[in-house]
């Protein structure tokens, strides 16, 4: 009897204990579509007609190394031959990461309520810049059109590693959650 209810014992502790590492998986795994949803709201809050080609003539300049190369390549990008033999619209990206939306005030905030050993980043990536030519119509003397753009967000979160002597915090184990749109600017003055 002793034996079967030691055995019994075991089992529950090792349930509750798989539970437990379930339990947390799934958090971290909400916890990072909760910083892709929020990456991407903070992307497309910024993209307005009057800023629209701020973002987008980076992108498509050809002298530019950074994104381009099989080293430092988008993610969005797998795939894309960046030996020249794709044309530029297919190769643009451009990065955006956690600095360039939120204030230290705002991401202090935002990793207090992720919990304590829960580190997060996030990146977007806006690509596929295309022009759709008429289809505001001209408002003034200055044609306008649309411009649609993808917009992808990388949410990542995972255990803390240990920062002694860091100045950021390092996720490791992490779980990634991607969340894509194609957003539509409308309005833009034509560029063709």
């Amino acid at each position: 009897m002793l034996a079967v209810l030691a055995s019994l014992g075991t089992f529950a502790v090792a349930s509750v204990l798989s539970d437990m590492r379930t339990g947390a998986s799934l958090r971290q795994r909400a916890q990072a579509r909760f910083i892709g949803d929020m990456a991407l709201s903070s992307a497309l809050a910024q993209i307005r007609p009057d800023n629209a080609y701020l973002i987008v003539q980076p992108m498509l300049d050809t002298t530019r190394s950074d994104h381009r190369d099989a080293t430092n390549k988008c993610f969005s990008l797998t795939g894309v031959p960046v030996d020249g033999s794709a044309s530029s619209l297919a190769r643009a990206c451009a990065r955006r990461f956690v600095a360039d939306y939120l204030t230290v005030t705002q991401r202090t905030e935002l990793g207090s309520a992720m919990g304590d050993g829960i580190a997060w980043d996030y990146v977007v990536e806006i690509t596929e810049p295309t022009e759709l030519q008429g289809s505001v119509g001209s408002s003034s003397s200055v044609p306008v059109c649309d411009l649609a753009l993808t917009l992808s967000s990388y949410g990542r979160t995972g255990p803390r590693a240990s920062t002694a002597g860091l100045d950021t915090p390092v996720v490791t184990a992490m779980n990634v959650q991607l969340e894509r749109v194609r957003y539509v600017v409308p309005g833009v003055p034509c560029t063709r």
